[in-house]
């Protein structure tokens, strides 16, 4: 698996350094830190892998990503007049930090470049998937004060939200209206979200103050879709990689168990937070 951490590492770099614009969009007040708990492999439910996942809040607008991607982003741009070899030169430190996983190789900003609008950058494959959504989520807002969570006073709200039903706990204590991935539109911060099995659960576990700059990121090959779109596109790629890998046209390696490794790999990503 070495060889295709590597691959994956030359290839994140690449199409980071090949982007259309890395552009400044605000700067970041706040950031907010959460641990994505998740179940990818619905055939294997007790398995739980683990993002580290960052809500950056500016004064306009917000961004939600992999910490990766932010360290990465921001290298990229303060390295963006160099060539590729010194880029990787001065950027490889980024790969201490650990990679996202497929669900979460994405840049999800709110309120920009549309105020009320969700826009996302998904890399699946060699391609950028870029999705537009309104950001229009209907909460059932619950009484109860019962939670307390990083010594905050949360309520609880519950909303229906692509596929899977969903509960979060917010706190009026920071009155800011966000949250981890969409799940945005409440009186206060989100602290935690989970939906219904809890297999995609988002805690909050460290807040920062550091202001750095807040980038967006455009592709020069990106693919309009609706999330709809997207997921399906997402699905169909996991087959299709799956098919190379098992179907003795792309094989990876010499030794057919390594090469079966490699397939259980593939088709285990099958539970995408969202499901339409």
């Amino acid at each position: 698996m070495k060889k295709q951490l590597f691959f994956f590492i030359i290839l994140t770099i690449s199409n980071s350094l090949k982007a259309k614009d890395i552009v400044i969009i605000d700067t970041t007040k706040v950031s907010f830190y959460y641990d994505y708990t998740f179940v990818k492999d619905t055939n294997n439910i007790t398995e739980l892998s683990h993002d580290d996942m960052v809500l950056q809040v500016g004064s306009h607008c917000a961004r939600f990503s992999h910490l990766f991607e932010v360290e990465l982003d921001s290298a990229c741009y303060k390295y963006r007049d160099y060539t590729f070899e010194e880029q990787y030169k001065y950027i490889k430190d980024v790969f201490t930090l650990t990679c996202p996983s497929k669900f979460s190789y994405y840049r999800l900003y709110k309120n920009y470049p549309k105020v009320r609008e969700y826009s996302m950058e998904f890399l699946s494959n060699k391609s950028f998937i870029r999705t537009q959504e309104p950001m229009d989520k209907i909460w059932s807002l619950e009484e109860a004060k019962d939670t307390t969570i990083m010594g905050h006073s949360c309520s609880l709200a519950t909303c229906h939200y692509a596929g899977r039903d969903y509960r979060a706990w917010y706190t009026l204590d920071i009155p800011i209206s966000f949250g981890p991935y969409k799940f945005d539109g409440l009186p206060g911060l989100v602290m935690r979200v989970e939906d219904s099995e809890k297999q995609h659960v988002f805690q909050l576990y460290k807040i920062g103050k550091r202001k750095r700059k807040m980038f967006y990121v455009e592709q020069d090959n990106e693919i309009k879709a609706n999330p709809e779109e997207l997921c399906g596109i997402f699905r169909n790629n996991i087959q299709q990689r799956y098919r190379q890998v098992t179907g003795g046209k792309k094989l990876q390696f010499d030794d057919p168990s390594m090469n079966a490794r490699l397939a259980n790999y593939v088709i285990s990503y099958n539970n995408f937070i969202e499901r339409y």
